[in-house]
């Protein structure tokens, strides 16, 4: 497994991320500042091999379940062109059965690019349906995946978790990119 380290710092003076999080959340940062984004307070943080996981409980009570990862692309190629909707498709594969192609949801923020997709699917351990929604966001050499895993009987409380994390996601901000962006 790889090593993580979850620490809880205060931010330099001129760190270009929010100092404060919106009322209930925390600022997840990653990277110094390749990836940062709001997540619930309550919510608990754990890291797995690959990726780092956010559950709304301690796992097997959550209902719903997060999960981010950091994707390092090559700064000197040039990223712009590059097909997210596409990656979307191939990144959820299989796993969403049919969907509308149209579902996919473009949204841009300056140089940030984020692609998104919401489908179904059968939760194996469960045997029950349940909802994934995948994005890939996409700005200067770094690239994040977020899949976010859900009861439909909970999908209220999601929209708010989803829509915090879209609207407060920042990519390549932190102090490697100072000189660059």
């Amino acid at each position: 497994m790889a090593t993580w380290q979850k620490r809880t710092i205060k931010l330099e003076k001129n760190f270009p991320i929010p100092k404060t999080s919106r009322p209930g959340n925390n600022i997840f940062v990653a990277n110094r500042g390749e990836v940062c984004f709001e997540y619930p307070k309550e919510w608990i943080v754990k890291p797995s091999d690959k990726s780092i996981c956010f559950y709304d409980a301690e796992p097997p009570a959550d209902q719903c379940m997060l999960e981010f990862s950091i994707l390092p692309l090559d700064f000197t190629v040039d990223w712009s062109k590059l097909p997210l909707e596409e990656m979307i498709r191939q990144a959820v594969g299989a796993e969403a059965g049919s969907y509308d192609p149209a579902s996919i949801r473009t949204l841009r923020r300056g140089e940030l690019k984020i692609v998104q997709l919401e489908h179904e699917f059968l939760e194996p351990v469960e045997k029950r349906t349940a909802i994934s929604r995948c994005a890939l966001a996409s700005r200067a050499d770094v690239m994040a995946l977020i899949t976010f895993n859900f009861w439909p009987e909970h999908r209220d409380k999601a929209e708010t978790v989803w829509n915090d994390l879209l609207e407060t996601l920042r990519l390549a901000e932190g102090q490697r990119f100072k000189t660059r962006n």
